[in-house]
């Protein structure tokens, strides 16, 4: 699918974001695959996050140390945990309902809230109602999982531990160190967060703040043998994607479906990605770091330097993929959903997008071409949308087709620091992307060249065309 664009306004702008090898642009606004589940100031820096089997959302908010409780039946959001001021990192329930919450301190901590303390309403405390299970010292503190089995699995910074199901059935033995399985030593440096699959594999998102993270997978063999002692070797830590293989940049949130298809935040690109289970299995077979191509864009939303990022991630029963966004203190931060069965039915929707952008003239009036070109997605129909400006986009009249989207803007004048995005939307997927570079047209005594860059400019007694 090609689609074209055409706009007026200033030329000699930058391209603030550029578009991310194979994945959609960082920047862009939030998707409309993603809608606002619940927004308030008592979510703020929103990380951690867990839903129950009834809907029921738990998230953590790390500025303000708390955890919150979000009912889509009765609209009402509470607050079930205190644990302390910049602390509270991520959550995880397990088949009986209990809570568990990893708590950033000195030292760093696993609690649970059981039912009947969360039945029973009220703010639970390390000083009551929550019961501390597991610390440990060096590194920090991020997301939780639980297998199958009930063992607990954390991210722990500089390595991924875990507390067996054994230790957790007799609460006597509380509080216990937490058993490191896969060390620092393997090349783990800002461990975010972790999932397990429904086979039994490990995903670890290595990339808290960093420009060039990964996502790891450990398969289910080497987890067994890393909870009966025996560390996960660095051979055992697989790449599922990274920067150069995949386009992925800071993976923050990680997790599975019940299909086993691999969830993935990347707060760098402000992406929602979706490895396929049959590439999970492919990497676990030896194949190496999953291609760009191989990737399905659920969405792109809030890119870190926006304001906010997002964070969290969870899947519910019926498919729809959960996000948690951060804000600054005392900021409002929202929990975002998609449609039902997104999760399962996205597969079959791998969509890529790359825009390119010719300048012709400057100053008001200038025109701006900006052309898209689609592969995959399926047919038609489709939506189409042009993102352009500063700060908060605009949204410009557009008429659509099955195959190309023309687009009438206003002339904007001479205005530095414009974006230009593209979006395109249909069957339930979309994706942004913004031109990498614009080209301009100089000439000079009848001869033309043409310059191309972020903010490209003609050559000294060169005139830009137009």
């Amino acid at each position: 699918m090609r689609v074209r664009f055409r706009g007026y306004g200033a030329t000699s702008a930058a391209i603030l974001l550029a578009g991310v090898v194979g994945l959609p642009a960082a920047g862009a606004a939030s998707s409309s695959t993603f809608a606002t589940l619940v927004s308030s100031n008592q979510l703020g820096w929103n990380e951690g996050l867990a839903v129950a089997a009834n809907g029921t959302v738990f998230s953590a908010n790390y500025f303000s140390g708390t955890v919150q409780e979000y009912s889509p039946a009765t609209g009402a959001l509470v607050t079930i945990a205190q644990v302390g001021h910049d602390t509270a990192k991520g959550v995880a329930l397990d088949a009986r309902g209990n809570l568990y919450i990893t708590v950033q301190g000195s030292p760093n901590a696993l609690y649970e809230e059981s039912a009947a303390t969360l039945a029973a309403g009220g703010v639970a405390t390390p000083a009551a109602g929550l019961t501390e299970i597991a610390y440990w010292t060096s590194g920090g503190a991020g997301g939780i999982a639980l297998d199958s089995s009930g063992n607990v699995f954390v991210a722990a910074l500089d390595a991924v531990l875990a507390v067996p199901a054994a230790t957790l059935a007799d609460p006597g033995t509380w509080p216990v160190t937490a058993t490191t399985i896969v060390p620092a030593a393997d090349g783990l440096s800002r461990v975010a967060d972790v999932a397990i699959s429904p086979s039994g594999d490990l995903a670890i998102a290595n990339g808290d703040q960093s420009p060039s993270g990964t996502v790891d997978l450990v398969a289910a063999g080497s987890v067994v043998s890393a909870l009966g002692g025996a560390p996960v070797p660095s051979n055992g830590v697989l790449a599922v994607a990274t920067p150069a293989s995949s386009g992925v940049v800071s993976p923050v949130g990680v997790t599975f479906d019940g299909a086993g298809d691999l969830i993935v935040v990347d707060a760098g690109t402000g992406s929602v990605l979706e490895v396929p289970a049959a590439q999970v299995a492919a990497v676990r077979g030896g194949s190496g770091a999953v291609a760009a191509s191989s990737l399905v864009v659920l969405g792109s939303l809030l890119p870190i330097g926006s304001g906010d990022q997002l964070n969290g991630v969870a899947v519910e029963a019926n498919g729809a993929v959960l996000l948690t966004t951060g804000a600054q203190v005392l900021a409002t931060g929202e929990i975002l959903t998609s449609p039902a069965g997104t999760a399962a039915s996205s597969s079959s929707l791998p969509l890529r997008l790359s825009v390119s952008a010719h300048v012709v003239g400057q100053g008001p009036g200038a025109a701006q071409e900006v052309a898209a070109t689609w592969t995959g997605g399926g047919p038609g129909p489709w939506s189409c949308t042009l993102l352009y400006g500063f700060g908060d986009p605009t949204t410009f009249h557009v008429t659509t087709s099955d195959t190309t989207c023309a687009f009438d803007s206003l002339a904007l004048g001479r205005v530095f620091g414009i974006e230009v995005r593209a979006l395109a939307t249909g069957q339930g997927a979309e994706a942004f992307a913004a031109p990498a570079s614009f080209t301009i047209s100089c000439a000079k005594r009848g001869r033309v060249l043409h310059r191309t860059g972020v903010d490209p400019t003609c050559p000294p007694r060169w005139h830009q065309r137009g």
